[in-house]
Order: C-alpha cells, then sequence, then structure tokens
C-alpha cells in the first residue's frame, strides 16, 4: 500500500471525504471532485488511478472545512501580519509554495472567492477543494478546525475589493426608499463637512437611488432628491453650490463609473461620521442581507468532540509494595488530581485536560486506568508478580482506592464556584469576563457548547434578531442581555423567576432555545408539570433532576393550567437549601444556582395578587413577529455562538454593574399582568359593601367568593389564604360574636345598589368614609 493511499484512508477513517489529484493539483479524472468519499473501498478505487499524485479535500457541507487561504506572492502575507493577533487558534496547513490554509468550520452560505477580503486572501467553501499538503509532507500546526470570528465571517461573506468586477444592484441598495429618507432626515451637516465628504455623500445618495431604480423598488425619486436638497442646504459653507446644478454633474459622474462606485453601506459610514446614530440602520441592513443565506445540511463532523484523555500513570509510581493495599495507596497518591470515585454517583470521574473539565466515566475508563496502573507496577517490580496479572487484583485495588479519602468525594464537590463558568479548554471567570486556563482543583464537571469569542467581537445576526424580536428596543435588549448574563452564573441574588411570553413566532423560543444550546450542561429542560399545581410527579425528584442547573427552562403549554406558586417562590429564593432525592435514593439539601424561565403562549394564573409573586415575577413580553418567517434563522444563529456567548459574558459584567432591574416593556407588562390577576378586586367591587358599620360571617364571605371565582372561570384560593388576603386588602379586621361566630367588620355581602367597576375600586380606603 502505497504511503499516499495509507494517508487518504487515515483522513476517511476521521470522516474526512477524499479524492485524488494529479501533480498539477487538478482532479485526476473529470467529476472525480464530486466523487469525493470516506468510504474506503471508495478510498482505494480512487486512489487506484495511477496519475493519483495528492489528496483533495472538498471544502463546504461536503467536509464540514472552510479554508482561509494565504498566498505570500499575491500579498496575503501583509494581511495576515496585520491580522494575525485577532486570529483565533485554528489548524494550518503550510503549503510548499509558502502560503498558509486556515482551518474553519464550515458555514452556510460561504462559498469559494478571490482577494475578495483582501489581495492573497482566497476563501474555500461551498464548490471548492483544497490539497492535503500533510501527506505531500508538508507541516501542519495547530490541531482543531475554529469557528469563524464574526469580524472575518461578514467579510469573507460580504466584502468586494476594488480590483474585483463591479458591484451589483442589491449591494448598493438601501433597504426601501423609507430606510434612506429616514437617514438623511436624522444626518447632520455641520460647517465643518468638508468639500470631499460633502460631495462623497450625495454620490452615494446617487448610488442609492440607481440601485433602488434597478431592482424596481423606487417610482419616483423626487422625494429623495428633496431630502438630499434639505441636506446639503444644511451645510453652512462657502464650498456649497447650487444643489441642482451640483446634482446633475454628480449624476454624470455616477455613470462613468463602473468599479468606483458607492451606495447604502458608504452613505451609513458617512452618516456615522458626521454625527448620526446609525445602529437601527446598520442592524436592519445586516438581518435583510444574511436573511438571504441559503440553507444548507448541518455539517458533518464539524464539531467533533475531543476523545477523552485516560489519566496515566506516571512514570516513576509511588509503589512500595505489590500487593492489593500497596497498590492501592500507589494509585491513589499518583492519580489524585486526576481521578475520584464519586460515591453519590456511583462512578468514576476523570480529569479530561483537553477539554479542561471533570468527566463521569460511563464507559469504563475509570477500571481501565487502574488496570493500566497495575501493569505499569508489574513492570515495576520487574514483571514477576503473577498475581498482579490477575483481573480479580485490579478490583481488590479499584475497591480500596475508592474508599481512600484523596479520591473518595460526593456530588457535593463538584461545580462549587458559582462564579467560574466551564467552556471548552477554559474557564471564565464570570466577575471579570476573562478566559483563563481549566485547572482540576476547580472542580467543574460542566461546559458550554462553545468557547467564548474575544472581547469585542460582534454577533450581527443575532443582534438583528434581537432588534427585530424587541420592536427595536434598546432598552429592552440590554435589559435581555442583563438577563442572560446572570442566568450563567450561579448566583440567586436577584430573587427572580421569568415568565417570556406571546403568540408562536415573535422569537421568544429561538432566543431562548439558542441560549440553552450554548450553555449546553448548565441548562436543563423541565416539564412544565414541576412547576404547575395539581401536577402529579414526585417533587423531591424533580428537584434532584434540577441540582447544578443555572437556567432551568419550562414550556408552558395550557392556557387553563395554573402554576404552583409555593413551589416557584421555594426555587427562586435566596434562603437556605431546598430538600431533594434521587428515586430510590436518600434525602439530600441543596443550595439552588438555578433561575426559572417559563416560556408560554398564555400568561397562567394565579389565585390573586401576591406580593412575594409579585415581586419575583418578570413578565417578558414578545409581541413582533417578523415580517416573513425564516426557517433556517436558528440553523444560521450557530456560526455566531461564540459571539452570543461572549455578549452573554458581557451581559453578566452589566448585571453586576447595574443590577437585573426591568426594561419599560417588561415592567408594563408585568404590572398588567398582576392587575388583571386580581380576582379578589373585581369581587369586592361587585358583591361588597364597604363600610365601617357593616360586618358578615367570615364562612359566608369565603362561599360567596368561591361561588364567583367558579361562575367567572377564576382560580379559588383555600379559606386561609382567603381571610389573609382580604383582610390586607379591603382592611377588615376579624371580631366574634357573642354566639362564638366569627365576622369580618368592614364590609357585607352587597344585597342592592350600584355595582362598582373594578377600575374604581383601586383604593378601598377612600370607600370607607
Amino acid at each position: 500500500m502505497s504511503a499516499l493511499l495509507d494517508s487518504a484512508l487515515e483522513l476517511a477513517e476521521l470522516g474526512i471525504p477524499v479524492f485524488p489529484l494529479k501533480s498539477n493539483k487538478r482532479p485526476c479524472q473529470e467529476g472525480a471532485f464530486h466523487d469525493a468519499s470516506s468510504d474506503p473501498e471508495t478510498v482505494r478505487r480512487l486512489f487506484a488511478d495511477p496519475l493519483a499524485s495528492l489528496i483533495g479535500v472538498p471544502t463546504g457541507a461536503a467536509s464540514g472545512i472552510d479554508i482561509l487561504d494565504i498566498d505570500p506572492k499575491s500579498g496575503g502575507d501583509l494581511w495576515l501580519r496585520e491580522n494575525e493577533h485577532r486570529l483565533p487558534a485554528a489548524r494550518r496547513h503550510h503549503t510548499r509554495s509558502g502560503g498558509v490554509h486556515l482551518f474553519f468550520v464550515h458555514t452556510a452560505g460561504m462559498a469559494n472567492s478571490a482577494s475578495r477580503i483582501a489581495p492573497g486572501v482566497d476563501v474555500r467553501g461551498a464548490g471548492g477543494y483544497f490539497v492535503w499538503w500533510p501527506a505531500a509532507g508538508f507541516f501542519v500546526t495547530g490541531d482543531a478546525w475554529a469557528t469563524w470570528p464574526a469580524w472575518l465571517l461578514l467579510d469573507a461573506l460580504r466584502n468586494i475589493n476594488p480590483n474585483t468586477p463591479a458591484v451589483n444592484a442589491e449591494e448598493l441598495s438601501p433597504p426601501d426608499a423609507d430606510s434612506l429618507l429616514r437617514l438623511l432626515a436624522i444626518m447632520p451637516n455641520p460647517a465643518e463637512t468638508t468639500r470631499d465628504e460633502y460631495t462623497s455623500v450625495n454620490l452615494a445618495i446617487q448610488g442609492c437611488v440607481r440601485a433602488l431604480e434597478a431592482l424596481n423598488r423606487l417610482d419616483d425619486p423626487t422625494p429623495i432628491y428633496d431630502a438630499a436638497a434639505e441636506w446639503s442646504a444644511r451645510w453652512d459653507s462657502a464650498d456649497a453650490g447650487d444643489f441642482q446644478a451640483e446634482r446633475a454633474r454628480w449624476d454624470d459622474d455616477w455613470s462613468t463609473r463602473d468599479r468606483d462606485v458607492s451606495g447604502w453601506r458608504h452613505l451609513l459610514s458617512m452618516a456615522g461620521k458626521l454625527g448620526a446614530d446609525v445602529a437601527a440602520f446598520r442592524l436592519a441592513d445586516v438581518a435583510a442581507e444574511f436573511g438571504a443565506l441559503p440553507d444548507e445540511p448541518e455539517t458533518p463532523g464539524a464539531a467533533r468532540p475531543a476523545a477523552l484523555t485516560p489519566a496515566r500513570a506516571p512514570a516513576e509510581l509511588s509503589v512500595t509494595e505489590p500487593t492489593e493495599a500497596g497498590t492501592a495507596l500507589g494509585f491513589a497518591k499518583d492519580m489524585h488530581g486526576r481521578v475520584a470515585y464519586d460515591h453519590s454517583a456511583g462512578a468514576w470521574t476523570l480529569w479530561d485536560a483537553k477539554a479542561g473539565a471533570w468527566i463521569q466515566d460511563t464507559t469504563g475508563r475509570g477500571f481501565a486506568t487502574i488496570l493500566e496502573f497495575v501493569a505499569q507496577t508489574r513492570a515495576l517490580f520487574g514483571g514477576g508478580e503473577k498475581a498482579l496479572a490477575a483481573i480479580s487484583f485490579a478490583s481488590a485495588v479499584e475497591r480500596a482506592a475508592k474508599t481512600d479519602p484523596r479520591l473518595a468525594v460526593s456530588s457535593g464537590v463538584w461545580d462549587p464556584d458559582p462564579w467560574l463558568l466551564g467552556v471548552p479548554g477554559g474557564v471564565v471567570n464570570l466577575r471579570t469576563g476573562v478566559l483563563q486556563n481549566a485547572d482540576p482543583a476547580h472542580r467543574i464537571t460542566k461546559q458550554t457548547k462553545v468557547a467564548p469569542a474575544n472581547p469585542g467581537t460582534v454577533a450581527p445576526l443575532w443582534l438583528a434578531f434581537l432588534a427585530s424580536a424587541t420592536g427595536g428596543d434598546a432598552s429592552f435588549v440590554a435589559y435581555l442581555q442583563r438577563l442572560v448574563g446572570y442566568c450563567l452564573t450561579g448566583d440567586v441574588s436577584e430573587e427572580m423567576l421569568a415568565f417570556p411570553y406571546g403568540p408562536g413566532g415573535t422569537g421568544k423560543g429561538t432566543l431562548f432555545g439558542t441560549v440553552a444550546s450554548i450553555i449546553g450542561a448548565y441548562g436543563l429542560q423541565m416539564p412544565i408539570e414541576t412547576f404547575s399545581k395539581n401536577s402529579r410527579q414526585n417533587p423531591e425528584y424533580a428537584r434532584a433532576r434540577m441540582v447544578g442547573a443555572r437556567m432551568v427552562m419550562a414550556s408552558e403549554t395550557e392556557s387553563a393550567s395554573g402554576w404552583a406558586e409555593s413551589s416557584l417562590k421555594e426555587f427562586s429564593g435566596n434562603e437556605g437549601t431546598i430538600s431533594a432525592r434521587e428515586p430510590y435514593g436518600k434525602m439530600f439539601n441543596y443550595r439552588p444556582q438555578f433561575k426559572i424561565l417559563i416560556l408560554g403562549n398564555h400568561a397562567p394564573a394565579l389565585k390573586g395578587r401576591d406580593t412575594a409573586m409579585e415581586r419575583r415575577l418578570h413578565v417578558i413580553p414578545f409581541e413582533h413577529p417578523p415580517a416573513v418567517r425564516d426557517a433556517t434563522l436558528k440553523a444560521r444563529l450557530r456560526a455566531e455562538w461564540p459571539a452570543i456567548l461572549r455578549w452573554m459574558i458581557d451581559g453578566c459584567l452589566l448585571w453586576q454593574r447595574d443590577g437585573l432591574g426591568m426594561c419599560r416593556a417588561v415592567e408594563a407588562a408585568s404590572r398588567a399582568y398582576f392587575e388583571e390577576q386580581d380576582s379578589l378586586k373585581a369581587w369586592a367591587a361587585e358583591r361588597l359593601e364597604i363600610g365601617a358599620g357593616c360586618r358578615a360571617k367570615r364562612a359566608d364571605l369565603f362561599s360567596d367568593f368561591s361561588a364567583w371565582c367558579r361562575a367567572n372561570g377564576e382560580p379559588a384560593s383555600s379559606a386561609h389564604e382567603f381571610y389573609e388576603s382580604v383582610c390586607r386588602s379591603l382592611n377588615l379586621n376579624h371580631a366574634k360574636g357573642a354566639d362564638g361566630v366569627r365576622y369580618l367588620k368592614g364590609a357585607d355581602i352587597r344585597k342592592e345598589g350600584r355595582v362598582i367597576p373594578a377600575a374604581e375600586f383601586s383604593d378601598v380606603s377612600a370607600l370607607l368614609h
């Protein structure tokens, strides 16, 4: 078997499709590019071609790989030197011509391009291929492919180099004529504006008009030219000329250009330079652009998890005698900090240095580590100790090692620091937002799905989605950022629970589903019955499932269901531990780290206004469905997960600085929700006479209230809750008659009289005078 075929089969075994190339880097056979395969038999057949000299790998969805191709002969090395500090750690192949291939996880919409980012910087994506240079003897640095950083992703997907063919109308056009008019209305034109800037703006306006006309999005350009004239008139400068005369020159100038043209994006840039707030325009621009990306299948093998790194015994063992006890003591001493036995879970837990986390053993790796250690112990003593070769010897060593205090732990030792966030390959200190090296002493077992992007990295598609879902409310977006940042921590000092609600398709599921996917094991989906009244679930079992979670989500599906308010108040408190029990296990207590989010299309009913619930509950309204549903949005957001996680970490820092609070939208929705829940207030307005001389039997009042609730479809409270609420809300006092019957003074069931609307019943004390 040739070395070339060996290398091709090794790649195929990793799931990477391959095909043969000639020495000139062209496919050996016409169409061979489309025959690329990871099937061993197919690979053998393909590479039997006598012309096969190099290994080709297709890029794009076929392999899950995008390549950034740096060509030093065309100036790519200059770009690389200028941007090296911004690039993520990624696998690199160094080619025979001195170039570099940087490996990235394939992103939907990424296709081949030449010098679109910069001269000598090409992209190999969907429809392309590259040479697997290590098979030809050239060297490799790095290991895994990286996720495209947001700044480079934007450049790769849309930037047009001036040396490439002319841009088209879609790239010059604003979203619509109204967007252009709104921008001109807010764009300043200070006296400091230079003649070049003045001309540049007007040429960009011309480009926008031409593009809109070419796309049949503009019937009459007159309103735009009038707005441009008004903007030009605001320039208090001797350099300003007659607008109409100059417009004719600009029109002619624009018509003669085929490459050096400008339009909407340049106009946004100039507007921002002149002092306009263009953030909303940019978000809409990015959303419109990236909304057109094609839907591609999920890339195979794009994010293969790192293999579990077994704990290895050191070369010099601490075993002093080749007995079961001596070997167990040596194992405990040498492997402390790399293995532990969790008696709560009944399983070994191993430190995976590559992942940067402790991983519970489910495949026998713990016992395999002991077998390896025993084998090295036997070798240490000359290999003559036959007893050490028996499985029973290793089993005895395992039984002894489990009880050694250096290795024996319980579930309470894991993930103890609420301010550390495990991420692939490291740990984020949430107090500072800084990524630091993982350490076994952190005892971290949970990790997010991705590592965060570098500070300052932007997630443009995510921000565009948030702007759409909140109706462009920046304070609402800021609140959501603080909320999800708070959910990254194990801190529960806010004593709150969130209820995002609204019709389907308004973004709540996409938002919190994306967050839950990114935080991985720190999030937990629970059935809604866990938080519903009259649930048949064992509450102790449900509580046991939530140990260690930082964000617990449930979906409310029944419009008539009600909440288990006492449980919700207990879960969202910050006053101590809660009790739980695994099935067939013992009762235990733990301090919750989780925040509860219940997503729903309907607002579940409460028994009435309760100050504790009113203080805790954040009602988060989602009321802005997109004009066109984007079925590919969730999939396309995956490319931004690292940047979204960085946005969440920034939100955690903002929460620590400013507190969670509420934005206006959440405050108004929460207030309205509790006003709707005030069944006691509505009943009293309809059924009671209020006055200092009034009194009624407690049992009669409760019976009347219960009947009213049944007739109106409202949830009824218990007698104890009713008496407590009615006295507090209506300022009633308890009294006892001579016959021993208990009364409430200050109200009586109304026999006749006017019905007081609930809206007028806001101040009962006023009716008592």
